[in-house]
């Protein structure tokens, strides 16, 4: 939740202009949004604002206000949807037959193998040493809906 889209939805509201007309002069609606996204309350949206009870519409009402609008703006942010992120690697190529070599040239091997792809101009992002091959990927990022 942004300042803005927050206020753009207090905005809509019905009580928006009386809200506005009891705001204490010492702050602002941009000052109250920001306090409320800060501390992830937005009841301190109209906490912060002015003493209920000294307006016309009484405490019950702006009670009642608070917590429609807290439910308007949590409806808002179920409605934003959600992507988590995920990746698939691509097997692009392997090496293999060097189940003979020391442990010790492997850093050499996958130097080679580094090489090998790119004289081939085959785009990779990992090498893997899986027994006796050296396999090499290509991740492939993609998001899924929550």
């Amino acid at each position: 939740m942004d300042v803005e889209t927050l206020l753009r939805l207090a905005k809509k509201q019905s009580w928006w202009n009386a809200f506005v007309s009891h705001i204490r002069r010492s702050t602002t609606p941009e000052e109250l949004a920001e306090t409320a996204i800060e501390t992830n309350d937005y009841i301190n949206f109209f906490e912060n604002a002015f003493y209920w009870a000294d307006t016309k519409e009484g405490y019950a009402f702006w009670y009642k206000t608070t917590i429609n609008f807290c439910k308007v703006v949590r409806d808002y942010e179920k409605s934003i949807p959600t992507f988590k992120a995920y990746e698939k690697k691509v097997l692009v190529a392997r090496f293999v037959g060097w189940e003979d070599c020391q442990p010790e040239y492997l850093g050499h091997l996958k130097y080679l193998a580094t090489k090998t792809l790119n004289d081939n101009n085959i785009d990779f992002d990992l090498l893997v040493v899986d027994n006796d091959e050296i396999k090499a990927f290509k991740r492939e990022p993609y998001f899924v809906k929550e």
